[in-house]
């Protein structure tokens, strides 16, 4: 996840200093939106990372394996 979000900073600053142009995105676009992806990189991360503590606990707490299943 961190890497992603270090090519992510890295590419849209590209774009805000004009090493980077696309005809269709303004470099003004570039630090806002960067904000944007990197908030959306995060809970992405974090989401994942509930879902398994939560399942995690399912199933401690409900039995749903003995010792010795394989």
């Amino acid at each position: 996840m961190l890497l992603l979000l270090r090519a992510s900073n890295a590419w849209f600053k590209a774009v805000e200093l004009g090493n980077l142009r696309l005809r269709w995105f303004y470099s003004e676009w570039a630090r806002p939106t960067a904000r944007l992806v990197a908030i959306g990189i995060l809970l992405l991360g974090s989401s994942a990372v509930a879902a398994n503590l939560i399942e995690g606990l399912m199933l401690a707490y409900t039995s749903a394996f003995r010792e010795g299943d394989r």
